[in-house]
């Protein structure tokens, strides 16, 4: 009869076992990513609404402006020479003729150096993003190498994160698949009536995202389905059949 001293470092063993796999590293990995890009998102509003004082007429994408800001501060510091760098010669232009003509009133020195900072923190956060990012590819790859093939590393985590558990993922039909990360317009739709949701995180796929609203509950059908035998693959009988379900 085993003791509960045993019993006890059998669990502990199987647990450690368990914890070892990659794919909890990954699952932190992606959960990490969509909390720095809701801490992101944050700042650049920040960002944007404390450079309107200076700056109100500007239009750019969110990534250039934090570089703009990172790079220069104030609008009274923008050289065009190296703006040109940042968003091309054309709208360095733009932006030049712009910021002289400008109604923003201008910042005092510490102020803009706080902006300053906090943009350069933004853009830390955005290389940071790109190198989990790359992280996240090469570990899927490792990890769930068949559904990374079907549909691409960023979806084939993102699933895995919401599942929590590879083989819990696995043994998921198609269409619990299909739906992954759309629970809010499920959960709609079983008390309204509504309409029932196509897709869930695999609309992120460039086939499905990339196709005619019309053709997109098809091809997420189409996706789910592979994408399920995919995993099982990767769950059980680790063999490669990537390129058969392609």
């Amino acid at each position: 009869m085993i003791t509960r001293e045993e019993a006890i470092r059998k669990a502990k063993l199987e647990l450690k076992n368990e914890y070892s796999k990659e794919e909890y590293s990954l699952i932190q990995a992606v959960r990490s990513v969509e909390d720095l890009e809701k801490a992101k998102n944050l700042l650049i509003q920040r960002i944007k609404e404390w450079f309107n004082i200076n700056f109100p007429e500007i239009i750019v994408f969110d990534d250039k402006l934090v570089e703009i800001i990172s790079s220069f501060s104030s609008k009274e510091n923008l050289e065009e020479g190296r703006l040109a760098k940042i968003v091309g010669e054309k709208k360095a232009g733009e932006i030049m003729f712009k910021a002289k003509n400008s109604f923003g009133a201008k910042l005092q020195r510490d102020d803009a150096e706080a902006l300053q900072k906090l943009a350069s923190q933004v853009k830390s956060i955005t290389d940071t993003i790109n190198e989990m990012e790359d992280y996240i590819e090469k570990t899927a790859e490792k990890v769930m190498p068949n559904a990374t093939q079907i549909a691409g590393a960023g979806v084939a985590s993102k699933l895995l994160a919401k599942a929590g558990d590879l083989e819990k993922l696995a043994k998921m039909p198609a269409s619990t698949i299909q739906v992954l990360g759309a629970e809010k317009a499920l959960f709609k739709h079983l008390k309204t009536n509504s309409k029932p949701p196509k897709h869930g995180l695999i609309f992120q796929n460039a086939s499905v995202s990339g196709s005619a609203p019309k053709e997109r509950g098809r091809k997420a059908r189409k996706i789910a389905a592979k994408i399920a035998i995919a995993l099982k693959a990767d769950a059980f009988t680790h063999h490669n059949i990537a390129e058969q379900l392609k």
